[in-house]
C-alpha cells in the first residue's frame, strides 16, 4: 500500500472533500460544486490542509485555518491552528493514517502555539475519542462539541467560542458558510421550501467582516430565531415556517 500526503492548493478542488467518495449517491454530490468553487477560492487564504493518497486515490483530508485568518464559529489567540474537518475513508480506518495526517500538520507547523478542534460526541463525525488518541485534551464542553487542545509551542491558550448576535430579522434570514458541501445542500432545500410557500429568503455569505458581525458561520433564522439546518423533513420544516410567519 503507498500512502501519500500532499499539501492543498487551488488544483486540489476537484479531489476535495474526500468523505463524498464513500458513496457516489451521496445527494451531498448535488451541490458539491458550490463548496469546491468555495475551495478554490479560499484554499491558502482562510484555509490550508493535506490531502491522503493510497495506491493514487484520494483517500483522506485534514483542512485547517489559523486562528487569525478563520472563519470558523471558534476561534483562538493568534497562531494558533483550527482544525476544520479531518476524513480517512472507512476501508482504511484503523491504520494510522489519522495520525499521519496529524505527524505531518505538526511537523509543517512547528512555530505554531497548538492545535484545537472542535470535535463532537457523536461517532459519526469528527469523534472526540479519535482525537484524544492523538494526544487532545479536552478543554471545554459546550452544545454536543468538545474543545480539545494539543499543545506544540504553549501549554495552553485562549480559545474564543463565538456567539450568534445582531440576528433580529424578520422572516428568512440565513447565513452561509460555502466550505461543507452539507451547507448549500440544506440551504437549497430551505430556500425551495419557502420559494414554494411564496415567502422571502435573505441570504448572506459569511466572510471575513460579517462573521465578527454576527458572530457564527452559518445558521437558519426564523423571526430572530435559529433553526438547525439538519431538520430534514419537509413537513416539519414547512410547520416551522407557518408557525413562526402566519
Amino acid at each position: 500500500m503507498n500512502v501519500e500526503i500532499k499539501p492543498i492548493n487551488k488544483g486540489c478542488a476537484g479531489s476535495a472533500f474526500s468523505c463524498l467518495r464513500e458513496d457516489r449517491n451521496n445527494p451531498l454530490n448535488t451541490t458539491s460544486e458550490i463548496s469546491r468553487e468555495y475551495f478554490k477560492n479560499e484554499v491558502e487564504k482562510s484555509f490550508s490542509g493535506y490531502h491522503l493518497f493510497v495506491d493514487n486515490e484520494i483517500s483522506g483530508h485534514l483542512y485547517y485555518s489559523i486562528s487569525q485568518n478563520s472563519i470558523l464559529p471558534f476561534t483562538a489567540e493568534d497562531d494558533v491552528i483550527l482544525i476544520i474537518c479531518t476524513w480517512i475513508l472507512r476501508k482504511y480506518r484503523n491504520m494510522g493514517l489519522g495520525k499521519s495526517l496529524f505527524e505531518r500538520l505538526k511537523e509543517d507547523n512547528q512555530d505554531m502555539k497548538g492545535i484545537v478542534v472542535r470535535a463532537t460526541t457523536s461517532p459519526i463525525f469528527m469523534y472526540y475519542t479519535h482525537f484524544q488518541r492523538f494526544g487532545f485534551r479536552p478543554v471545554y464542553q459546550d452544545k454536543g462539541y468538545v474543545y480539545m487542545y494539543l499543545p506544540l509551542k504553549a501549554e495552553k491558550v485562549k480559545v474564543i467560542i463565538r456567539k450568534e448576535r445582531n440576528i433580529n430579522k424578520e422572516g428568512i434570514f440565513i447565513l452561509r458558510n460555502n466550505f461543507c458541501p452539507m451547507i448549500p445542500f440544506k440551504v437549497k432545500e430551505i430556500k425551495r421550501i419557502a420559494a414554494e410557500l411564496n415567502i422571502h429568503c435573505e441570504e448572506v455569505e459569511v466572510n471575513h467582516e460579517n462573521i465578527e458581525k454576527y458572530g457564527i458561520d452559518n445558521g437558519v433564522f426564523i423571526n430572530g430565531m435559529k433553526y438547525p439546518y439538519n431538520v430534514g423533513d419537509r413537513d416539519l420544516i414547512k410547520k416551522i415556517i407557518y408557525e413562526n410567519l402566519y
